[in-house]
């Protein structure tokens, strides 16, 4: 990787950042007027953010900083960029999603799927939904409905900052590395940079339809925290404790 190229990446990221919260209705994640703002601060912590994206695949491109604990960087990103940002209305969705993406990690090693199993390009290649029996399929839609409620909390605060905007679009893009990491790659017969191009348009579609369905949500409340939490455990139980 260049560092044009990584320039370049950065910039496509705020671009999109900016583009999806000037999109957000009204009513969705209202701003913060009693937050005194820390330019510096605001500034490292929304890089911080940006930074997460490095470790994802966009399309079927591999991840553009491609370590073998990629995905647990990821998510240490963005925990780390909340808690600089004090923002603990963050933390138990970023802790179910992180807890989701640990359970694929978990999977991708004890099935022996060819690469790395905390690097979110594993899943691009080998997507779970191909090689997963009826009762992991059953768990796999249960994390994924976690994983989407606990995300919606994140947008009742995605106008306080560009960090918190960063977060909500890093987490869109985390869903779609594991559970929709589909591409045109292995059903075309294009020049490899066309079909690269294209992967990497529809990495970010699918992340802009994800915030879309999010946003369509209800905005979560109690019930839907505990929600959230009984999918992801039965889920994870589903899916790790050995049947019979």
């Amino acid at each position: 990787m260049t560092a044009l190229s990584c320039i370049a990446y950065a910039a496509w990221i705020f671009l999109a950042a900016f583009l999806f919260r000037g999109c957000l209705p009204p009513f969705v994640g209202k701003n913060d007027s009693g937050r005194a703002m820390r330019p510096v601060r605001d500034i490292g912590v929304a890089c911080l953010a940006a930074g997460a994206f490095f470790f994802v695949p966009p399309g079927s491109l591999p991840p553009f900083l491609n370590y073998p604990w990629g995905g647990l960087v990821f998510l240490g990103c963005l925990a780390l960029s909340a808690l600089l940002a004090r923002e603990r209305a963050s933390a138990v969705p970023l802790l179910l999603a992180g807890c989701v993406a640990l359970v694929f990690f978990w999977y991708a090693r004890q099935r022996g799927m060819p690469g790395s199993a905390a690097n979110l390009g594993t899943f691009t290649g080998m997507p779970v939904w191909g090689i997963a029996p009826a009762r992991h399929i059953c768990g796999f839609l249960l994390l994924a409905a976690g994983f989407l409620a606990a995300a919606r909390a994140l947008f009742d605060g995605c106008r306080s900052s560009h960090a918190a905007t960063l977060r909500c679009f890093a987490v869109c893009a985390l869903f779609v590395a594991l559970f929709a990491p589909w591409n045109t790659a292995p059903y075309v017969r294009w020049p490899d940079s066309l079909v690269a191009g294209c992967d990497f348009m529809l990495f970010w579609g699918k992340v802009f339809g994800v915030a879309a369905v999010l946003l369509l949500l209800p905005p979560v409340q109690a019930g839907g925290r505990r929600l959230s939490f009984f999918c992801c455990t039965v889920g994870s139980a589903l899916i790790i404790i050995p049947a019979g």
